[in-house]
């Protein structure tokens, strides 16, 4: 019976943080009303100084711009 509880009270954990990450993904900007900045701001991941950006037919980032 322990083992259940914890199983639940660790599944209950995992929810909290799932519903946690649901709730910032909706307070975000919807992509096609987002500038580079609000990119930029909401994944800093996927942008860093030498990486490319493509989006429609711009290109951003990359070596010597100063975009980063």
């Amino acid at each position: 019976m322990k083992e259940v509880q914890d199983f639940i009270k660790q599944s209950n954990t995992r929810i909290a943080g799932y519903e946690a990450e649901v709730a910032h993904l909706k307070s975000l900007l919807p992509f096609e009303q987002m500038t580079m900045e609000d990119f930029k701001d909401a994944y800093p991941d996927l942008v860093s100084c030498g990486k490319f950006i493509i989006l429609s037919h711009h290109i951003f980032g990359g070596p010597g711009l100063d975009n980063c």
